[in-house]
């Protein structure tokens, strides 16, 4: 009987993160000042995507107790963490 609730307790942790829980990688970059829009906007449609695969994870770790689309590679947590990394970083550069 124990194992049987460490099934979804295994699946619900393999199931990726949302957006706003991935944390800024640790990054530097020589891009300049002007760059920071174009890098929001690449965020914003990466957690857009992320926030489906996050979905995706959710309906299938209920029905099948297996995170599908983190499985199949969909997440774009490390993507995230780049881009939010080098955000944090231009914004000090750029202060």
């Amino acid at each position: 009987m124990k194992h049987l609730l460490i099934i979804p307790v295994i699946a619900l942790a393999a199931c990726a993160q949302p957006p706003s829980m991935v944390k800024p990688a640790d990054v530097t970059t020589n891009e300049s000042c002007d760059k920071l829009p174009a890098l929001r906007d690449e965020l914003a449609a990466l957690s857009k995507e992320q926030r489906e695969v996050v979905t995706t994870d959710a309906i299938t770790s209920s029905l099948f107790l297996l995170p599908a689309a983190s499985m199949a590679g969909a997440s774009k947590a490390k993507e995230i963490a780049s881009v939010k990394g080098r955000i944090a970083f231009l914004e000090v550069k750029c202060q």
